[in-house]
């Protein structure tokens, strides 16, 4: 018996399950690092004004360190200033 059109395999069901439960793993990874910085330092990352070129430095330098959530949170903040500078989302990341 055929599946309706736009009915979703079992093994695509499955890949999105991964992808949702991938991404939100890693963004507790990300949110409990930055919880983390800001206890310890009693500072929020908002709360200092970064450069598009200071961000992408530390980006480059978490990168090279092989610590991939330190590099996202710095990815997290630069797409933030720029979508406050008013730069469209589809601009973020050029």
């Amino acid at each position: 018996m055929n599946q309706p059109i736009n009915q979703p395999t079992i093994p695509e069901v499955v890949r999105a399950q991964v992808n949702a439960y991938s991404v939100h793993d890693f963004a507790r990874e990300m949110l409990c690092k930055m919880n983390k910085h800001q206890e310890r330092f009693d500072t929020a990352w908002y709360d200092k004004s970064w450069t598009d070129q200071e961000l992408k430095m530390e980006i480059h330098r978490c990168l090279l360190e092989n610590d991939p959530v330190s590099a996202a949170n710095y990815c997290m903040m630069l797409n933030h200033a720029r979508q406050q500078n008013g730069a469209s989302p589809s601009a973020v990341g050029q």
